[in-house]
């Protein structure tokens, strides 16, 4: 079973599949009832408690400004910065050639003479250099986002990563400009299994104890297709890959060049 979210008509899709409802049923239950989503899931909580999960792959995207066409993402999958920043990347080597050094073992991060340790505890720039490399090293994603271009730090043009340690030692922003002006945009359509996502995603429904942990992940599931399906997000919804993993490159489904434009 595939959770997909991406286009209201693919959750409309998951739906079907978690509940087993028809599609009278749906025009029926769904289009006048999302503000009584607990009386729909009592209604249909038999049905979901039969369905296995186990195998459940969730759909999401990644956006990327890419200079070499995705090569390296295609080859090694989409690694998290950690991995990245330690092995002979394309972006590793085009800090190091303007001087950036990241010793991610013994928590410095250097540019020619200036060097810095990196702390929880630190401040300002630095501490968003420090929480990316020290905290927040994940792969990121969209669960959805119909208007990628609109989303803040234009991700689209060039690692956020670049952006963080530009801002820290300014005399490389020559590269992060380079980088924007030369890169093309692409969306990373990939899937995460259960066990490769930080389990954020599900705690809208974690206060509710009566739930096991199954149950809980399919109530939070079912909500965000109901609300996706029903066009009631707004803008954009995130996935975590847990800090440690990454995702590899069997698990790209497809990338996908973006016109982007000013």
């Amino acid at each position: 079973m595939e959770f997909d979210i991406r286009t209201p008509d693919s959750a409309r899709k998951f739906i079907s599949e978690l509940t087993g409802m028809t599609e009278q049923e749906y025009n029926v239950e769904i289009i006048d009832n999302i503000d009584r989503f607990e009386l729909l899931w009592d209604k249909l909580f038999e049905r979901i408690q039969t369905i296995d999960i186990s195998d459940l792959r969730i759909i999401a995207f990644h956006i990327v400004g890419s200079l070499d066409e995705c090569k390296e993402i295609e080859k090694n999958g989409l690694m998290n910065l950690r991995k990245v920043l330690s092995n002979n990347t394309f972006l590793g080597k085009e800090l190091k050639k303007v001087g950036v050094k990241v010793d991610i073992e013994n928590k410095v991060v250097s540019c020619n003479d200036k060097s810095y340790m990196l702390s929880g505890k630190s401040s300002g720039k630095l501490f968003l250099v420090s929480n990316r490399l020290l905290n927040d090293y994940c792969v990121n994603g969209f669960l959805c986002n119909d208007d990628v271009f609109s989303y803040g730090d234009d991700i689209c043009k060039r690692p956020e990563f670049l952006k963080n340690i530009s801002e820290l030692f300014p005399e490389i922003h020559t590269l992060e400009e380079f980088w924007k002006r030369k890169s093309k945009s692409y969306r990373i359509n990939f899937y995460a299994t259960l066990n490769q996502i930080s389990k954020g995603i599900f705690d809208i429904c974690n206060a509710d104890d009566s739930l096991s942990d199954d149950m809980k992940i399919k109530k939070s599931l079912l909500w965000y297709a109901l609300n996706r399906a029903l066009d009631n997000f707004g803008t954009e919804k995130f996935i975590y890959i847990k800090p440690d993993l990454s995702i590899p490159s069997e698990q790209i489904i497809s990338i996908d060049e973006l016109n982007y434009t000013e």
